[in-house]
């Protein structure tokens, strides 16, 4: 299960960001990335699994409910 889940995130970066760009060199690549994941993939992108609610969001609820 966790593979698929991989996998399929995988995929929809791929399609949203990696072809999008034709990289000159591996560095301006690993930025991309590294920004897609931290800044939109975790802080914007809504998931299904946490109720349609951002990453950001859901750990934002679970800390006003812990505390």
């Amino acid at each position: 299960m966790i593979t698929l889940v991989l996998n399929h995130s995988m995929v929809s970066w791929k399609k949203e960001l990696i072809y999008q760009h034709q990289y000159t060199t591996r560095a301006q690549a690993q930025q991309d990335i590294w920004e897609y994941i931290e800044i939109f993939y975790n802080r914007k992108r809504i998931h299904s699994a946490n109720g349609y609610l951002s990453p950001t969001e859901k750990e934002r609820m679970y800390d006003l409910k812990a505390a």
